[in-house]
Formats: C-alpha cells, structure tokens, sequence
C-alpha cells in the first residue's frame, strides 16, 4: 500500500497556520449542525440490529475505520471533521441509539487545529462520559504522532497526560496510549494524517486486547499504556524521523 506523499505533508505542513487561522476565527461552528450529521449516520439501517454492539464513536479516524474494524459485531459512528464538543453534544443520543456494548472513542485532534486549550478538550471529554453507563467500558484512544501536525505534539502530549490522569480516576474509562508506536510511515495513508490498513491493524489489535473476557480494569489499564508485546509495530520511517527536523 502506498505510504505517505512527502509532498502533501509538506504542503499541508505550510498551511498549517492557515487553516488554525480559519477554523479558530473565520468559520462559524455550531455543535448543533454537527448533532444532524451524526444522527444521519446508519438512518436506513435496522436501528435494533445496530444496539448492543461494539461502538467506536468520534471523528475522521473512526469514519475511515469503515470496512475493517476490530469485530463482525461492530458499528462505527464516526464524522470527520468533528471536534470533541461535537462528540460530546451527540452522546447522550449515541447511548439511546445505540446502546453500546462497549465504547472505543476517538477524538480530540480536530480541537487543536481549532486552537482549543488541552484541558478543555478534556473537559468537554467529561461530560461525554458522564453519558455513557458506568458499566459500559470506554475504550480512549490517546492521540498519536501523525505525520503532518507536528507543531501540535506538545500540546498533544500535555492532552494525552490530562487524558491518562482523568481515565486513572474513572470506573469506566481505560486510556490507551499511541505516542510512541504509531510512528512508523506505514501507519499512515498518504495525507500523513489518518491511518492505513495496516494503522487500523494496529488499532485492531489494541481493541481486541483490551477486550479479551476476564481482563480486569486494572490490567487492562496496565496494557493500554505499553501494548508492544501483544501488538508489535514497524521501526519508524523516514518521514516519521523527518517530521522531527
């Protein structure tokens, strides 16, 4: 599979300011529009056949997991674009509709380019969670080193350490950390950006671990912070050491 395009990172990479510039202050955002593409998701499906399931809900990420995802049992609620108080604006309606099994939520990134502070997008990740049933286990996957936002990794990292704390503290949330083996150029489609078939392997991987019958929140929350033995990865690339120069 064709890997990342050296010249839409660095395209993208040049207007990185740009477009911070456009969706932090020239671009109306409204949660509530956001509420409508979520709800249109699956509207033509069985809504009964949908409940119960494994839902992996959020942005882009979960969007593009379509067609490959970690169980036969799965549905995916994902719209790209979305930032974190967008997700959280559809959870409650996420709970009804869907009645998830369990929940693997991706979110967070968008936020940035829309120059939210960190703990806010954490804040905003609270109240989401307060929606979903205690005794529904939430799977958080931490936000990873793509190719192409590399001057959001610190505050990615800062988001990534408030997220792990708020998850230590929480009955039913586990937090899953990508930072440092989701580096590889492999990982990425060729916008730098999203995940490829062999990223959402990984992810797959991830998943299905922190599934496995019996396995405690402890444990589990042990395993979410270094998952190199159970899923092993590729050594970086190229343009993952590039995008540190």
């Amino acid at each position: 599979m064709r890997g990342p395009s050296p010249a839409f990172v660095y395209c993208f990479k040049s207007m990185m300011g740009t477009i911070v510039l456009m969706l932090s202050h020239c671009l109306r955002h409204d949660p509530k529009e956001w509420w409508y593409d979520f709800e249109k998701l699956h509207s033509t499906a069985d809504a009964a056949a949908l409940r119960g399931r494994l839902c992996l809900f959020g942005d882009s990420d979960v969007h593009y997991w379509e067609g490959r995802y970690p169980t036969n049992e799965t549905v995916g609620v994902g719209v790209s674009g979305a930032e974190m108080r967008d997700i959280v604006g559809y959870a409650e309606r996420f709970v009804e509709k869907y009645a998830p099994k369990a929940v693997v939520w991706v979110g967070g990134a968008n936020d940035f380019l829309a120059s939210q502070e960190p703990k806010d997008i954490v804040e905003h990740f609270e109240e989401g969670a307060a929606a979903v049933p205690n005794s529904t286990l939430i799977i958080y996957m931490g936000s990873k080193r793509e190719l192409v936002t590399v001057q959001f990794y610190e505050g990615y990292k800062k988001f990534n350490e408030l997220m792990q704390a708020y998850a230590a503290g929480t009955p039913n949330v586990v937090y899953v950390h990508n930072w440092d083996d989701m580096q590889a150029d492999d990982m990425y489609r060729w916008d730098g950006l999203h995940l490829s078939q062999e990223g959402y392997e990984h992810w797959n991987c991830k998943v299905n671990a922190l599934l496995r019958p019996g396995l405690s929140l402890a444990d589990a929350r042990h395993l979410a912070m270094n998952m190199s033995e159970v899923c092993p990865t590729a050594r970086p690339g190229p343009a993952a050491r590039a995008r540190r120069l």
